[in-house]
């Protein structure tokens, strides 16, 4: 089971170190997180400012929890041995309870907020009162470290899982142990109850999630990943988008199953999987590897993968994430919605970078970035286009024209060039220095198509004024920038194309369409290499590997599939 956590750097009163544990406050104004630096911070959740910082532990923070009132907080010191309570509105520290002989792994409070439960190493679970801040109770029948804890919804229960690969269940009221869960191979490092307290979910290090029927107790469900080598199976429903990490060593595909999944991709292991809070429309390796973004309803998140939690998951407050794309150099990430309005996160921090906002812009309907990352521009519903720069978030240029519905945009390597694609079939090639449209290209003849969209993707080949467009006639078109001159035509398709991609040599271009095929074409030759036909292909779920030489493609039919570039073979 992924945990939520947030990751910040030691500026402007972040945490320095390491943040082990997050905690929402009942009525969700709030969140806690205790971290490594010794501290614990509570921030708000509307605007992230840190509201306080509470400070006493001699040690790194393991555990947080809130009282049901959210009055009162509770905190794990680990090492130095303490159970610590604090005031939330004051920051005041209402008690340190010390007993414990090892360091102090997780903490919990129960139902009606009158005792608190604490898992240690020194194998046992000790509960405190609330009211008199004693110790009611020591439970010991654990074999090995007690690493987490967890109250049933009523109170009546306390779970304690273990490295001795247990689960302990206990009578909170009288301290007596009730049964004990066996069926992991590792030590459990998580324990959650279901909300009618009938369920156990319990997560382990030997990769598996179980969930315990506590009226039976006996085993329900053994959630261990399945995988099959070559074809990646394992999604429930879609897969909406899959991404490669740049070392090409890691897939990460996103669906409506509201799950990301990590695989191996040299032996189509699953590494792991990320459970969202719905559809994943976008996802997006941060540069080095170690992070990736998502999009889906109302949400934009950050996920650590080496640690396999969330660092972040974004306020955006867009009534649905449309547009979510990379800086180049990884640092800045843009997303935007129905909102019309264009978030900046900075990834190192995890906060709001910036918010641009232009309250006469139409509905934002695409967004890049420039080359450099110092610019980003919007497409718009209408007949303009916006660029911001980063720095200032000031607008510096406006673009319009007879367009409408700007569906896609590509800036040239060189910065000089802005190419736009509209729904009206027309392909627009702007000078970024001057402003001046240089170029109105008819990308799509009037009479060549019964729909009434345009084009739907660009691409810029690398290091070139070369251009590609592909949208509803079902032609992919090659053009000069500079003179707007079409080059060529490549034919083949029978119906929309939705996507282009190109390697990163410029030698090769797939693409993708309605007509359920997908094809790779020689930009030498201008030849047709090979068709791959699918069930329904979906449009995000599609790009090359960093070195060329292999094509992803993500299938409504749950499947995610390896194609060589050269033959079209499976691999």
């Amino acid at each position: 089971m992924f945990e939520l956590v947030r990751s910040f750097s030691a500026k402007s009163g972040n945490h320095s170190k390491t943040v082990h544990s997050v905690a929402y406050s009942p009525d969700g104004k709030f969140v806690a997180t205790g971290s490594e630096d010794r501290t614990i911070k509570l921030w708000d959740v509307v605007t992230w400012k840190l509201v306080t910082t509470f400070e006493g532990h001699e040690s790194g923070v393991t555990s947080v929890a809130f009282s049901p009132d959210g009055l009162m907080l509770v905190s794990a010191g680990g090492d130095d041995r303490t159970v610590k309570v604090w005031n939330v509105s004051t920051g005041d520290l209402l008690a340190s309870l010390e007993g414990h002989d090892g360091t102090v792994s997780s903490v919990a409070f129960a139902a009606d907020g009158a005792t608190i439960a604490s898992g240690s190493w020194d194998k046992t679970v000790r509960i405190w009162s609330i009211h008199t801040w004693e110790l009611l109770n020591v439970l010991r029948g654990n074999a090995s470290e007690v690493l987490c804890v967890a109250f049933s919804p009523d109170g009546l229960m306390l779970a304690s899982g273990s490295s001795d690969c247990t689960i302990q269940l206990w009578d909170a009221l009288t301290g007596a142990r009730t049964t004990a869960l066996e069926g992991h191979s590792g030590a459990v490092g998580s324990v959650a109850f279901a909300p009618d307290g009938s369920k156990l979910v319990s997560g382990s290090d030997d990769a598996t999630v179980i969930v315990w029927d506590l009226n039976a107790w006996v085993l329900l469900w053994d959630a261990k990943p399945w995988m099959v080598k070559g074809c990646l199976h394992g999604h429930g429903s879609w897969v909406h988008s899959v991404a490669i990490s740049l070392d090409g060593k890691t897939v990460a595909s996103g669906s409506s199953d509201e799950t990301i999944r990590l695989w191996d991709l040299e032996t189509s292991e699953l590494l792991g999987m990320i459970k969202t809070s719905g559809t994943v429309y976008s996802i997006d390796f941060e540069h080095s590897g170690k992070q990736i973004f998502s999009s889906g309803e109302l949400t934009a998140s950050c996920w650590d993968l080496e640690k396999q939690s969330a660092l972040q998951v974004l306020p955006c407050y867009h009534d649905d994430v449309c547009q979510l794309v990379f800086s180049p150099d990884g640092q800045t990430l843009a997303s935007s919605g129905w909102d019309n309005k264009i978030w900046l996160w900075d990834i190192d921090l995890g906060l709001v970078q910036s918010v641009l906002e232009d309250p006469d812009f139409p509905l934002i309907t695409s967004l890049c970035f420039s080359s450099d990352g110092l610019t980003i521009a919007a497409g718009s519903y209408e007949n303009w286009i916006d660029f911001w720069d980063i720095e200032s978030n000031q607008i510096k240029t406006v673009l319009s024209g007879e367009m409408l519905f700007v569906l896609c945009l590509a800036f040239s390597a060189d910065g000089r060039t802005l190419v736009s694609g509209s729904y009206d079939k027309y392909v627009r090639v702007w000078d970024l220095k001057t402003g001046e449209l240089r170029q109105t290209i008819e990308a799509i003849k009037e009479g060549q198509t019964e729909h009434d969209t345009g084009v739907d993707s660009i691409v810029f080949l690398p290091k070139s004024l070369t251009f590609l467009t592909a949208g509803y006639d079902g032609e992919i078109k090659i053009w000069d920038a500079k003179t707007g001159g079409l080059n060529g035509i490549l034919c083949g398709h029978s119906d929309s194309i939705y996507r282009l991609i190109v390697t990163n040599d410029g030698q090769t271009l797939a693409s993708l369409s309605a007509d359920n095929t997908i094809k790779v074409w020689d930009l030498k030759s201008s030849l047709l290499k090979w068709t791959a036909v699918f069930e329904a292909p979906t449009r995000n779920a599609f790009l090359f590997l960093p070195d060329g030489n292999t094509l992803v493609c993500g299938n409504s039919d749950n499947m995610i599939e390896f194609l060589d570039v050269e033959t079209g073979a499976k691999k």
